[in-house]
């Protein structure tokens, strides 16, 4: 709409009437302004959240896949997926074609794409989604850190935890895992997704021991179910 904005006459820094004579706008006047330019204002944001409501998924995928041809260097080195050693542990990997992260728990894979962040579109572009380091974001939760906090390392250590923060718009708690984890530390980490209200990541899941990949199957299944898609991987 249309807004005439009155300014006080010269002569008068208060705006009252000068000797040459005028009308100084009342107080009714200046509120149907003050509402008009609101109006406005909420009329140009609802027209800029539109553009950006637009993005899609395809938008997405296509950015994702410029940025995995850069990282090259960092993608080459992961382990092969059909090697039967590497599945008996807990691995991840990114699947090129499928654009998704895969994580292995034993024999059994999870699978998350970009439909894992309807409300944080952007989570998928940061390399570490090639490690799949946020594929446990929405189903791992902890109130307690039991290892270091880490993000990526090829920028500021705790930046891609902060990015994702704003993104899900929840705390997220990073947690780094250890080769000496016992089953009590993995459960005393499962224990407290109920109750904190945060985000989880795990990073280097890899790195727990052979013995903890069946328990820490069975416990992700239990949290995927109430979670998860009708396939039951969260996807």
């Amino acid at each position: 709409p249309a807004i005439a904005l009155v300014k006080p006459l010269k002569g008068d820094p208060t705006g009252a009437p000068c000797a040459r004579g005028g009308i100084r706008p009342g107080k009714t006047a200046i509120g149907e302004q003050i509402t008009n330019l609101r109006n406005l204002l909420i009329e140009l944001l609802q027209a800029k959240l539109s553009l950006v409501g637009r993005i899609t998924v395809e938008n997405l995928v296509s950015e994702h896949t410029q940025l995995q041809l850069a990282w090259g260097e960092e993608l080459k080195d992961l382990a092969d997926p059909h090697e039967f050693a590497w599945k008996r542990q807990v691995r991840n990997y990114w699947d090129k074609e499928g654009q998704r992260a895969v994580v292995w728990v034993g024999d059994v894979p999870h699978t998350y794409g970009v439909d894992m962040f309807p409300q944080a579109p952007r989570a998928i572009l940061t390399p570490l989604t090639s490690k799949a380091y946020f594929a446990l974001a929405r189903i791992l939760h902890s109130g307690r850190r039991l290892g270091v906090a880490v993000g990526d390392p090829d920028t500021d250590p705790r930046k891609a935890v902060t990015d994702l923060t704003a993104l899900m718009g929840r705390t997220v708690v990073d947690i780094e895992v250890s080769p000496s984890w016992t089953p009590v530390d993995l459960r005393r980490v499962l224990a407290q997704i109920a109750g904190s209200g945060l985000l989880g990541v795990l990073n280097h899941l890899n790195r727990l021991p052979p013995a903890l990949a069946a328990p820490l199957h069975g416990q992700l299944m239990g949290l995927l179910e109430p979670v998860g898609g009708a396939d039951g991987t969260g996807t």
